[in-house]
């Protein structure tokens, strides 16, 4: 064969595996989900359940072991050198920021992936929608959503705002994703890559396709509690199961009390379907 036809070949060889490595690509990000960032709150629906962290006294981590809440779900933290994942309380710093509020930072626990130490949650069933309060937005968070070992959806940081780190009003978003048509998902893992830390609570979660919407409604989401010990007999520090999230101090924060966050910041993008 002559040396041109081999060049040839191999010039189409390579434009036919960058097509192939678009098309994976766009496999894992073209499904339906819708993704906001502008909404002030969790949506209000009775099929999506709320996760209670609790809330320790101190500041710092609170747990970094294995955790456990419903019918056979999970939440795992990385077991890497240097700063641990887990479950935190307040600000310590060049560690953990404790997610914005309304009335200033959360006075509640919440989640923390590190560097290297991925924050993982595991579900017995396949969810449809899934929703948190997205502290101190950085570019080198981000969120991947898994069915069994198949990504099915990725979104970072820089997906949600522009601003990036900041600690304030400004730096905390409540981002909901609706998975329709079918596509569901039953791993979410929070990954940080460069500096501390990827934090979040008000962490949600539905088995059903949920509107993007704050209207208020009287279907208000539930509190699930979390348990140190696969017995489910063990809460974490300061938690207690709570009735419907619309009662509880905590519903002021994801209900109401986010259209103050949405005053104070600088407005997100509007919404965004699939990655960009």
């Amino acid at each position: 064969m002559p040396n041109f036809e081999v060049k040839s070949l191999s010039i189409a060889a390579v434009v036919l595996a960058a097509i192939l490595a678009q098309g994976a690509k766009a496999a894992t990000t073209d499904l339906n989900v819708t993704m906001s960032a502008s909404l002030s709150s969790l949506p209000s629906n009775s099929s999506i359940q709320v996760l209670d962290l609790g809330q320790a006294r101190t500041n710092g981590l609170v747990a970094s072991q294995e955790l456990y809440f419903g019918q056979g779900n999970t939440i795992t933290f990385g077991t890497a050198s240097g700063l641990s994942s887990g479950v935190y309380h307040g600000t310590t710093t060049a560690t953990a920021a404790a997610p914005y509020t309304p009335s200033g930072p959360q006075t509640t626990n919440y989640l923390a992936a590190e560097v290297n130490n991925n924050v993982t949650i595991s579900y017995a069933q396949n969810q449809q929608y899934f929703g948190l309060n997205w502290g101190s937005v950085d570019s080198y968070n981000t969120l991947n959503f898994y069915e069994g070992s198949t990504l099915v959806a990725s979104y970072s940081g820089s997906q949600i705002t522009t601003a990036q780190g900041s600690q304030g009003a400004n730096g905390s978003y409540f981002v909901n994703f609706d998975f329709s048509n079918g596509a569901t998902y039953n791993k979410v893992v929070a990954v940080d890559t460069k500096l501390a830390a990827f934090e979040f609570d008000m962490v949600a979660s539905s088995t059903q396709s949920v509107p993007l919407t704050s209207a208020p409604s009287a279907a208000a989401p539930t509190l699930v509690a979390v348990y140190a010990n696969a017995a489910q007999t063990q809460l974490l520090p300061g938690e207690a199961p709570l009735p419907a999230l619309g009662s509880s101090p905590l519903a002021a924060i994801a209900l109401a009390g986010g259209a103050v966050v949405a005053s104070r910041r600088r407005a997100p993008r509007a919404q965004a379907h699939g990655l960009d």
